[in-house]
C-alpha cells in the first residue's frame, strides 16, 4: 500500500471541494486550569495521498486519541449520555478517483477533517492522535495538556 498521510491539529477545519479550510493550525499543546478538563473543539486536518496504484480501490482513515502509555481516550459518547457506547475511533471511508488531468504514476490528495467537539481529558501529559489508513498506522500527532495557572 502506497498511502502517505499528513496530518496537524486546529481550531476548525473543513474539507470541500478537494481542498482544506482551516483556522488555527499548527499547534500541539491544551493549557487547562483543572481536571478533567473539557476542550471545546479540537479538528485534525489530513491530507491522505494515494499512490497511483491504490486509486479506484475503497480506503477508509480513522483516528483515535490515546495517552502516552497508550490508553484510549474516549472521543465522546453515543446518544443522550445515558450510558451509552463510547466513541473510541472516527472514521472516513472514500475512493481516490484518477481524474483526466493525472499522469500515469501520479499520488492522489484526498483531504478529510475530524472535529471532536467537548473533547475530556482526564489529566495533564503527552497524548498522541493515532492515524490509520486500512487499520495500519500510518501517522501519529502528538498532543500535549499542561496545567496551566488562571489569570
Amino acid at each position: 500500500m502506497t498511502v502517505r498521510i499528513t496530518a496537524f491539529l486546529a481550531d476548525s477545519a473543513e474539507a470541500l471541494n478537494g481542498k482544506l479550510y482551516v483556522l488555527g493550525a499548527g499547534w500541539d499543546t491544551i493549557g487547562a486550569t483543572s481536571f478533567p478538563a473539557v476542550h471545546s473543539r479540537v479538528a485534525i486536518g489530513v491530507i491522505v495521498h494515494v499512490g497511483w496504484n491504490d486509486t479506484d480501490i475503497e480506503h477508509e482513515v480513522a483516528v483515535r486519541l490515546e495517552t502516552e502509555d497508550g490508553q484510549p481516550v474516549p472521543l465522546g459518547r453515543n446518544g443522550a449520555g445515558d450510558g451509552s457506547s463510547v466513541i473510541g475511533m472516527i472514521g472516513h471511508r472514500f475512493t481516490a478517483t484518477r481524474g483526466p488531468l493525472q499522469r500515469p504514476g501520479d499520488d492522489l490528495a484526498h483531504p478529510i477533517t475530524f472535529t471532536i467537539n467537548d473533547l475530556r481529558l482526564a489529566r495533564a501529559g503527552g497524548y498522541s492522535w493515532v492515524l490509520t489508513v486500512d487499520r495500519e498506522i500510518v501517522h501519529r500527532l502528538p498532543m500535549r495538556v499542561v496545567q496551566a495557572t488562571q489569570g
